[in-house]
């Protein structure tokens, strides 16, 4: 008994002995600590950034829709097969599920505020009293009277400031055919008025726009506000209004599939950049502990020999790598809240000039994953090196006489070449789902080659320079170059370097072909200028033809982020193609086989994709494509492609008679 507490109290003694050396080792070697610890934090902060980024964007673009449609759940408004423009509340009121209809009217008015100045301004028709109840806005208690009816209006802080206006003051606008003379009923910078860098609207009671427009008593837009917000009543609420209100379109203000869409764009950056950071700290984290064990041997070697097992000096060294996985894990977290912060305020600088509160949103569940992340790389990244040193036997590493394995020269450029093969041949191999994960996997196998094939040129280039070195400067030259050749050490920071030079190359390298492509597709584009209003048709070409200087006009019809059913992914922009004058105006590169299927191109419901749509969606010329078109759901045949990288090459043309567009302009 005696014994075994003798062994124990003296495997508790070696246990803290190595503790002891191992804090010791840490302080002693700070810099090596540094770098590990600086890996770690920034693939944390990658990981948890990217992941957070999402997220917080998401509550941007909601709260600035939001500004525009305040609590309202879901939207009806007329479509192109509906019997009316303008709506009843009285049928969404008897919906079950629906708490309160709320009437709104818009347009467009002219403000002069001198014979040469002409500003187009939004009118939005609400009451106060729905306002309020939307959260749409707030009016303080300076107003020019009590009753907000009849020609009086709600102007914006700046359009006050630009014209000198207080409440009570008067002002004109050209609105519904003819000049309208307003009183100013209140200032306001709040909700729908935030300063966003848009065109801030003014608001007049709905009765007065209602009586300007024509149709009093109903609306050609209703808010609905329903009870309860779960998705699966708001699904079952938006069924019913649509059959409550039939040909029209009935949609919710924030569409999270559009949202989605739009920050894929925005992620996958961060994930690239994740996934690089990551492969390169695996590298240092890998070198560090192998140059560590390496070190290690002698007094571990001692350690057993007073006691110490072999899963006490594997758990010192396995240990060593989690609390750099902690603290480096820790770190990145406060360091990704930093990096997340201000990517959040350089986008909320291009997406506006104000308004807009800059605030970072994550989840525990984001902060956590990041936090195990940054473990899990730590601790498998040094597990190779530990296991090697522990699979030595008890003498060798007890008496130092551990040999050096001989070289695979050959082995490993023959593994280089191999993943360099791949690095070529993963990304864009497939452009269906697994295309970012083959993305990724290419640019890591280009990663593992460098880090593969760098020290083995090294050592040829050394080997044929070695001769030049050693005549230009003698025995010294000849020493150099042999060290060179063999300190793993240099090679080492060699291979870094590498790899940073290479990084920064892509990083220039995509920038440079990015601006170049902007420039290439936009050079395109065989026209001086473009106009998008409301309510064009044939008549506004033929306004727009009398015009001097101008020699020719074209009519497009245009719709963007259409959903194609079955895939859950968009369309960036879909285009109604009228007659081969459409492709004098859109240079688009296409085949000769395309060219014969524009011939009856507008007899049926054809479409012709970019390649880039084809790859994602695993289409063939002569498959379907069912596009939906604000809930309606349209077969296409595709017959042919179209080269282009207009709107990153998510761009599909179909007949003109078949474009939503092309319908409601009728």
């Amino acid at each position: 008994m005696d014994g075994v507490r003798t062994g124990l109290a003296e495997r508790n003694q070696a246990m803290r002995i190595m503790i002891g050396y191992l804090l010791r080792n840490l302080w002693e070697k700070k810099g090596r600590t540094l770098l590990i610890l600086l890996s770690v934090s920034l693939v944390a902060a990658l990981f948890f950034a990217s992941s957070a980024i999402g997220t917080t964007f998401t509550d941007i673009i909601v709260n600035r829709i939001q500004l525009q449609t305040g609590t309202a759940d879901l939207i009806i408004t007329a479509g192109s097969r509906s019997a009316t423009t303008l709506l009843a509340p009285q049928a969404a009121g008897k919906v079950p599920g629906v708490a309160a209809v709320i009437m709104q009217r818009r347009d467009n008015a002219v403000f002069r505020s001198s014979w040469k100045s002409r500003k187009t301004i939004p009118v939005t028709g609400i009451s106060l009293a729905d306002a309020e109840e939307m959260h749409l806005f707030e009016v303080g208690a300076d107003t020019a009277g009590t009753a907000f009816e009849g020609m009086r209006a709600i102007i914006s802080e700046r359009f006050a400031s630009g014209n000198a206006l207080v409440p009570g003051s008067r002002f004109t606008l050209e609105l519904a055919g003819g000049p309208k003379r307003f009183v100013v009923h209140a200032v306001c910078s709040n909700g729908l008025f935030t300063d966003t860098g848009e065109d801030l609207p003014i608001v007049v009671p709905f009765d007065t726009l209602a009586m300007l427009q024509g149709g009093r008593g109903n609306a050609p837009m209703l808010w609905i506000v329903a009870a309860d917000e779960a998705d699966a009543s708001l699904a079952t609420i938006r069924e019913r209004l649509k059959q409550a209100y039939p040909g029209c379109e009935v949609e919710r203000p924030v569409d999270p599939v559009q949202i989605a869409a739009e920050l894929e764009q925005l992620t996958i950056p961060f994930l690239l950049m994740t996934a690089l950071v990551s492969f390169m700290s695996i590298f240092i984290i890998y070198s560090t502990f192998r140059v560590i064990a390496q070190e290690r041997l002698p007094v571990i070697g001692t350690f057993r020999s007073i006691g110490a097992t072999k899963r006490m000096s594997d758990g010192i060294l396995l240990g060593e790598s989690v609390l750099y996985g902690v603290f480096g894990g820790a770190a990145g977290i406060f360091l990704g809240q930093v990096v997340l912060r201000i990517l959040t305020g350089i986008m909320i600088a291009t997406m506006t000039t104000g308004g807009l509160t800059l605030s970072v949103r994550f989840t525990p569940g984001q902060a956590l994953r990041a936090f195990l992340f940054a473990l899990a790389l730590s601790y498998f990244s040094s597990l190779a090196p530990i296991l090697k040193v522990s699979g030595l036997p008890v003498k060798d590493v007890i008496l130092n006489t551990v040999e050096k394995a001989g070289r695979k020269g050959w082995a490993r450029c023959a593994a280089g070449l191999v993943v360099l093969v791949a690095a070529f041949l993963l990304p864009g191999a497939d452009r269906g789902p697994a295309d970012m994960v083959l993305s990724l996997s290419g640019m890591c196998c280009g990663l593992a080659a460098t880090i593969l094939l760098v020290p083995t040129l090294t050592q040829g280039i050394v080997f044929i320079m070695k001769h030049l070195f050693a005549f230009v400067f003698g025995n010294v030259g000849m020493l150099a170059a042999k060290n060179l050749s063999e300190n793993r050490n240099l090679l080492n920071n060699i291979v870094m370097l590498a790899i940073g030079i290479s990084s920064l190359l892509m990083i220039n390298t995509i920038s440079a072909s990015v601006a170049d492509e902007v420039g290439n597709v936009y050079s395109r584009c065989r026209y001086d200028l473009s106009m998008y209003c409301a309510g064009m048709d044939r008549s506004t070409e033929q306004r727009l033809m009398a015009q001097d200087g101008v020699s020719d006009v074209l009519g497009m019809y245009e719709m963007y982020s259409v959903e194609v059913v079955g895939s859950g992914k968009r369309v960036g922009l879909v285009q109604g193609y009228v007659d081969r004058t459409f492709f004098d105006y859109n240079d688009y590169d296409m085949s000769v086989e395309t060219e014969r299927a524009l011939d009856g191109f507008n007899d049926a419901r054809n479409v012709l994709l970019t390649p880039s749509l084809m790859k994602a969606h695993r289409l063939r010329t002569g498959d379907m494509v069912t596009l939906r078109f604000s809930g309606r759901d349209r077969a296409y045949r595709l017959v042919g492609t179209i080269n282009t990288m207009m709107q990153n090459g998510s761009l599909a043309v179909i007949p003109a008679k078949s474009h939503p567009g092309f319908e409601e302009s009728r």
